[in-house]
């Protein structure tokens, strides 16, 4: 049966046209590498905001030759997702607080994003790729939001981190990343594509969605492990107590540096209860945390912090 991939973050003709682009990219790629015998013939088909690609499969005796395919047509993936995905950059900073001061957090953020905040909970399914798509490991992150009445799916690719005199000198990371909403069978296709489940997680807990400089998103949740396949029910705290706020914010290249400012300024505000900094840098829980939480549950966040 064919292979059917959805991806809907296009609303313009132009951006639609690369799409037959890339798939007879690929296809004269692989007729050329394979010598006439390409196993799998991808289409296309488009409309509106949604991009749809059919993988026909025309011959499969030449077995060994669908890996090095499918390792032809993933960079040309990448490759057109960024130029049509709404943002190509992003600024985030990581940090983690106790769980029981996290309701004072809620009212600390409740009070400077003016926003409400919304429900997370997302089943979050890392790949990465086999030693037959490269030399280079490739990394996707398929993301389902439970919160939905019908579950949604994104998948993201992150890239690598900016790199230079200019990223030492300021406080948050910023790195390339592309994502787009796709249909619920991008599971499936990936592991066709020959990525393999490197691990899965549940993010529970609540965000923030609000401007204020930039377009920013703070995010709190536990970080929970499935002791089962894709068994979201029975998932487990990785660390029971304590839970994980991110705040991220996109950007270009063209932006990144006033973006990167802004969400620096408003990290400043939350650092009486935890201190944010760039993802892999661990610094732990700050010692102010309990009394700045116990002047915040007292007056409902009005105490000048």
């Amino acid at each position: 049966m064919p292979l059917l991939l959805h991806l809907f973050h296009c609303n313009s003709l132009s951006s639609l046209e690369t799409w037959p682009n890339l798939c007879l990219q690929f296809n004269l790629m692989a007729e050329n590498l394979l010598i006439g015998d390409p196993p799998i013939i991808f289409n296309w088909r488009g409309s509106g905001s949604e991009i749809l690609l059919e993988s026909v499969r025309v011959r499969s005796s030449r077995s060994r030759s669908l890996p090095l395919a499918f390792a032809l047509f993933v960079p040309l993936i990448y490759s057109y997702l960024s130029p049509l995905s709404i943002v190509d950059m992003e600024c985030v900073v990581q940090g983690i607080i106790e769980t029981q001061h996290v309701e004072a957090l809620e009212i600390l953020l409740q009070g400077l994003c003016g926003v409400q905040r919304e429900r997370l909970r997302i089943h979050e399914i890392c790949l990465k790729s086999g030693p037959h798509l490269g030399t280079v490991a490739s990394e996707v992150r398929l993301l389902c939001d439970l919160e939905q009445a019908e579950p949604s799916w994104t998948v993201k690719h992150v890239g690598g981190a900016m790199r230079g005199a200019g990223a030492e000198q300021i406080s948050v990371l910023v790195r390339s990343m592309v994502e787009s909403k796709t249909s619920k069978n991008a599971l499936r296709m990936f592991y066709t594509l020959g990525y393999k489940l490197d691990h899965e997680l549940l993010r529970v807990g609540f965000s923030f969605n609000f401007h204020r400089g930039a377009q920013i998103t703070v995010t709190v949740s536990s970080i929970n492990k499935m002791l089962k396949l894709h068994a979201t029910d029975e998932a487990v705290p990785v660390t029971p107590g304590i839970q994980m706020v991110e705040v991220t914010a996109p950007a270009t290249a063209e932006t990144y540096a006033e973006v990167a400012s802004a969400v620096s300024s408003f990290c400043e505000y939350l650092a009486p209860l935890l201190h944010l900094s760039k993802p892999g840098i661990s610094t732990g829980v700050v010692p102010t945390a309990a009394a700045a939480a116990a002047s915040l549950m007292s007056d409902g966040g009005g105490t000048n912090l």
